[in-house]
């Protein structure tokens, strides 16, 4: 690849890093500032009613919750039945939510919601990771692989197979682009609707952050759900198999879409870069040939003047 492509392409990169800066500071800078005052005013309004507790009485209890709920004590669920109280919050760490945990860890998903706190189990976690990483991305290559075969051969075995030329390929490629979308998106974003208690934009949500990999952690399935269905080992499992074909779909999604962006600019970056050296070479032809005028000219004139 030339250097000035690469240079192309790195403004273009750090141009877009820019851009999406600026639009995420406008769009959730507001909302911020408004969070920390409803919080601010929360935390006053509680110091105030309950004036047995001091300040630092508070962040302490406070301190202790975020860690409780990072060790698996996530108090959802109370049972109060003839004055008892019973805790009946899941563990993180049950053989389900271990595998889906695994699964986050070899996808390079990583929400963040969970992490292993011995040193045993962070050890493990790089081992597995360095394993894991390249293993899934083979797998899911070839998971890819399987799944444009069948794409194609829907397409072979439908009634749009009888269609040729440019505007039976477009639709074509909608007819399977709506079918993936509604599968891997639309579908669980419904269910997410149902079993989370997410609105469905932000099933949806969840569905792009997390087959993307991106994976904030702001929402995740199967935890701090408000229903116990969440909770469930086939539940947990459907997920893992939705995590894992979803992957595989998006990625070749998200590939393609690299390929097509990559050979577009390269092609015009390439276009211009071969117009620039033909113009030089054109320029240092010419510059050649008038030389060979000027010595020509020169030799004439020396010799009229010997000749003279």
């Amino acid at each position: 690849m030339h250097w000035k492509i690469v240079v192309s392409l790195a403004v273009a990169f750090l141009a877009y890093l820019m851009i999406g800066g600026a639009v995420f500071q406008a769009l959730e800078r507001s909302n911020e500032t408004e969070a920390k005052t409803v919080y601010m005013d929360v935390n006053k309004d509680f110091l105030k009613n309950f004036s047995c507790v001091s300040e630092e009485d508070l962040k302490r209890l406070v301190t202790y919750v975020i860690g409780a709920y990072k060790h698996g004590v996530v108090f959802l669920a109370v049972q109060e039945e003839e004055g008892e109280d019973e805790d009946v919050s899941v563990s993180n760490w049950d053989y389900y939510s271990s595998l889906f945990f695994s699964v986050t860890v070899i996808t390079t998903i990583g929400y963040g919601h969970l992490s292993p706190g011995t040193f045993a189990g962070q050890l493990f976690c790089i081992l597995y990771a360095l394993v894991g990483i390249p293993l899934t991305g083979v797998f899911l290559a070839g998971v890819g692989d399987k799944l444009a075969r069948g794409f194609h051969f829907l397409n072979d075995k439908s009634f749009l197979s009888q269609y040729d030329g440019r505007c039976a390929k477009v639709v074509k490629g909608s007819v399977i682009a709506f079918f993936c979308i509604w599968i891997f998106f639309l579908l669980p974003a419904f269910m997410f609707k149902f079993y989370e208690g997410w609105t469905f934009f932000e099933g949806v949500y969840y569905s792009f952050i997390t087959l993307s990999t991106i994976g904030f952690g702001d929402y995740v399935a199967g935890y701090g759900s408000i229903t116990g269905l969440a909770f469930s080992p086939g539940y947990k499992l459907l997920l893992v198999t939705w995590i894992i074909f979803g992957l595989a779909f998006l990625s070749l999604v998200i590939n393609l879409l690299a390929d097509i962006m990559r050979s577009r600019v390269v092609d015009r970056v390439q276009d211009h870069v071969d117009r620039g050296r033909k113009a030089q070479r054109h320029l240092q032809e010419k510059t050649k040939r008038t030389e060979v005028k000027q010595e020509d000219y020169n030799l004439v004139a020396t010799t009229c003047i010997i000749e003279g």
